[in-house]
């Protein structure tokens, strides 16, 4: 058995995420690659549009115009 902690989350370790609970494919494939990018310093958050936006990491942000 599993003890839920902060409002219903359960903390992990990048390395110690139990993938095979994770019933849905598309989530399971999103917290692997989160986890490799940040391992490597490169997962951000993009926040803009189609055309021009941010993509803020731990480090800084990094403006983006296509």
């Amino acid at each position: 058995m599993i003890m839920v902690k902060y409002g219903g989350y359960i903390p992990f370790n990048f390395d110690g995420v139990p993938l095979d609970r994770v019933a849905d494919v598309a989530e399971r494939s999103m917290l692997r690659r989160y986890a490799q990018e940040n391992r490597h310093g490169a997962f951000g958050f993009y926040h803009g549009t189609e055309v021009e936006g941010l993509v803020h990491t731990r480090t800084g942000y990094h403006s983006y115009h296509v």
